[in-house]
């Protein structure tokens, strides 16, 4: 069994993906054809398609075992902290007089545009600091990979 780090583990997993959607869009092109046409190989791809899904899904388990503790917590934070940043900069920061339409209205912004760019400098470098310790980590965790995976070259 060898043993590979988190990094490569996702590009792994990554792979299998790309593979399952190929053989799963396989299986469901070529079912069912015309008499004559050439034939393509529908239950070697499924077959294929099975064994992907199973070995993504171990993937995907030891992935999972792998990032627990401190690292979920920064994966976690890290995906929060991009939700709010979306919808922080589509917040609305208009103030003052609006006379378009048919009526005169004045505005008032709790948070203005400035406060807002504040704030989003400020998370986008707490995002980019988590990122750097979730790349970190997933550089040096090495996890066991079963018998069978391919290995990606480093």
């Amino acid at each position: 069994m060898a043993n590979i780090t988190l990094a490569r583990l996702l590009k792994l997993k990554n792979r299998y993906v790309s593979r399952l959607a190929e053989t799963g869009s396989i299986v469901r092109l070529y079912n069912s054809r015309i008499v004559g046409e050439h034939p393509v190989n529908v239950r070697g791809s499924f077959e294929a398609h099975k064994l992907t899904l199973e070995r993504l899904v171990n993937i995907k388990q030891l992935l999972e075992d792998a990032n627990q503790g401190e690292q979920r917590g920064r994966i976690l934070r890290i995906s929060e902290l991009k939700t709010m940043l979306g919808w922080l900069k589509e917040l609305d920061v208009k103030s003052g007089k609006d006379t378009s339409g048919y009526l005169e209205r004045e505005y008032v912004a709790e948070i203005k545009l400035e406060e807002r760019q504040e704030i989003t400098r400020t998370i986008e470098e707490e995002i980019f600091q988590t990122q750097e310790e979730i790349d970190s980590y997933n550089a040096t965790t090495k996890v066991p990979l079963p018998e069978g995976y391919e290995i990606l070259p480093e």
